[in-house]
């Protein structure tokens, strides 16, 4: 027998202790998924260095949730623990919204509704006992001066199972996370200019709508743009009907070629539904604006057509006419066309829907100037053709069951952004008027080339929140329809933050996995099999590795 060793026991001890240590003070782990999912972004780390105060998320998603949302609650908890582990000033707080005495749960629930937290109502199961929960799928990040609740589930698209949802929830996380925790460590909301045509109109609905919280709408004047030059974040400009003024171009030159970012929402052709919903036939009117010079310049025309998109949304129409039993249909009406966006660029791309436009003339990208790069945004279907202006337009047509082959024009640019350098517009242009007005706050008008960086729409109706006699619509709600397009108001609030922020969260919220959900009907056919591998196959290689050991125990003791 070996003797007994006083050292080897200490030696066994020392060494335990010393790998106890070591995996403490390196603490590492290996994120093998392939969208890295488990890992920390590095711009992640960035913004919560960056923050002064300390950071509270709140996660209601908590308490008895079904077993569907189990794994997203474990990626949402490792997450958010990788986060706290970074950085000790963020705190995670788990409230379950359905705990607590009436009083509370009550006066909690109001306040949530008041900030647009609407829960979900699920069948949960426990135990031998099945029940409905309201669950809140959402998370707060708040510091002392703001809270922003987060929709974890917003980008759910129609059609798609709450699996496949959930894991598009996973996708999107991060990028929801990053865009509240941005907000909160700005010392002031990005202020937005809005210049020309309804301009107040918008204002007041971008201010009410909760999905532009992020961003300060201001309606603005030249008077207004002028001396507030310094402190525009960005501009938009719509032009409806009414061409824009001297001195608002002006303006928008001067401010615009300092470079702050802007936004050109354009109705070409003077025509809307409701015109022709009145008389039942309208012209419509291409209209000639002195500010398409000023777009000219960046290598951009806005066409004097009018774009037929057999996707398209819809109108109510009344069918058999004249009868005693007339009914009314939903039907394709192609000048609504659905516009796409370009999934090769993050700027516009993972829109839970198409964008429901109105009326849209295509844009023709030129060939000049070289110093401006142009990339397309948003375009049509390929089912397509465009028509003529002046051109007189009824319902006469629907009644026409379309041709496809006359629809063959392919895919047309209604959406572009354009960057680069350009000559300042009003060289060897300026009038009295003009200098007086620069004068009037101390701005000289520089000769340099100007850089800009702007995206021209050419629709203005689809930036434009909806209004009648109750008050707004939300951005993207179709009154015709009654259908709620939320794209456009996403639309609108991607272009903001890539203009203003750069395009780094946007990219985070491209991210796309591999990951297979498991075929149900298929595993119901085989359970028995799988329930038999999963018991009998460790009992198996249990009794392989008790042979073998025995053998090589056997061999190595045997006289």
């Amino acid at each position: 027998m070996k003797q007994f060793s006083i050292y080897k026991v200490f030696g066994s001890v020392f060494l335990l202790l010393g790998v106890i240590i070591f995996s403490v003070l390196v603490d590492t782990q290996w994120d093998l998924t392939p969208d890295k999912r488990y890992t920390l972004n590095p711009l992640a780390k960035q913004i919560v260095r960056s923050t002064d105060e300390p950071i509270v998320i709140t996660v209601l998603l908590e308490g008895n949730v079904p077993a569907s949302f189990r794994n997203y609650r474990a990626y949402l908890d490792h997450y958010l623990s990788e986060l706290r582990r970074y950085d000790r000033d963020v705190e995670i707080v788990y409230k379950d919204v359905n705990k607590g005495s009436p009083e509370e749960k009550l006066q909690f629930r109001k306040f949530l509704a008041s900030r647009n937290v609407v829960p979900i109502n699920r069948q949960v199961s426990s135990g031998d006992q099945v029940s409905q929960e309201l669950l809140f799928p959402y998370i707060s990040v708040h510091d002392d001066d703001d809270i922003i609740f987060i929709n974890l589930l917003s980008n759910q698209q129609p059609g798609q199972s709450e699996e496949e949802g959930l894991v598009e929830a996973q996708l999107a996380f991060e990028a929801k996370l990053l865009r509240a925790l941005r907000q909160l460590s700005k010392v002031r909301k990005p202020q937005v200019h809005v210049v020309g045509a309804l301009s107040q109109l918008i204002t007041e609905g971008y201010n009410r709508d909760e999905r532009m919280s992020g961003y300060e709408f201001i309606n603005s004047d030249p008077d207004l743009l002028l001396e507030n030059k310094d402190s525009v974040d960005a501009i938009i400009s719509v032009v409806k009907k009414e061409d824009l003024s001297r001195a608002e171009l002006l303006s928008i030159d001067v401010v615009s070629g300092g470079d702050v970012p802007m936004i050109w929402l354009v109705d070409k052709t003077q025509t809307t539904i409701d015109s022709l919903r009145r008389s039942g036939s309208t012209m419509a009117m291409g209209s000639s604006f002195q500010f398409e010079d000023y777009l000219f310049r960046t290598g951009v025309r806005l066409a004097p057509e009018l774009i037929m998109d057999l996707q398209s949304s819809t109108i109510p129409q009344v069918v058999n006419n004249g009868s005693s039993t007339e009914q009314a249909q939903m039907m394709n009406f192609p000048f609504h066309p659905l516009i796409m966006s370009n999934d090769l660029t993050p700027l516009a791309a993972k829109l839970n829907s198409p964008v429901a436009a109105y009326f849209v003339s295509p844009l023709e990208l030129l060939e000049f100037p070289q110093s401006v790069m142009k990339e397309v945004l948003l375009s049509t279907s390929p089912y397509t053709k465009s028509i003529k202006t002046p051109r007189p337009i009824d319902f006469g047509f629907m009644q026409i069951r379309p041709n496809p082959e006359e629809y063959q024009k392919g895919p047309l640019t209604v959406g572009v952004k354009v960057e680069g350098r350009v000559k300042p517009y009003f060289q060897n242009r300026l009038t009295e008027d003009d200098r007086s007005l620069l004068s009037k706050y101390n701005i000289p008008y520089t000769l340099d080339s100007q850089y800009i960086k702007q995206v021209i729409i050419s629709d203005a109706d689809m930036a434009i929140p909806p209004r009648d006699k109750q008050g707004y619509f939300p951005i993207g709600y179709n009154v015709l329809e009654g259908r709620m397009y939320d794209a456009n108001a996403e639309l609108i609030s991607n272009l903001l933050e890539s203009l203003i922020d750069g395009d780094d969260i946007l990219a985070i919220a491209q991210k796309t996995t591999s990951l297979s959900l498991i075929d149900k009907q298929k595993f119901y056919k085989s359970q028995t099999f799988y329930y038999l591998l999963l018991l009998a196959l460790p009992l198996v290689l249990l009794f392989f590795s008790y042979i073998v050991y025995h053998w090589l125990r056997k061999r190595k003791y045997a006289v």
